[in-house]
């Protein structure tokens, strides 16, 4: 009987790491080179969404503080 069940795959060894290269990150980046406005495009969106996810934060920041710790 084989022990381990699925663990045995799940199992970090640094000789199996692939090395990362600078000529391995320039074909990578040549590879996304026609995608840069798409690329552009998504991070603005992921940083639009973030800034836009931290104004409920501080209007209740200004509720709390301006309403209810007024009453004091």
């Amino acid at each position: 009987m084989h022990t381990g069940g699925w663990w045995r795959f799940v199992q970090y060894n640094e000789k199996d790491k692939s090395q990362i290269s600078i000529p391995l990150l320039k074909r990578v980046a040549s590879f996304a080179r026609p995608y840069t406005s798409l690329l552009a495009l998504l991070l603005g969106t992921i940083l639009v969404d973030a800034l836009i996810g931290l104004v409920p934060p501080l209007v209740y920041r200004g509720i709390i503080d301006d309403a209810i710790g007024k009453t004091d």
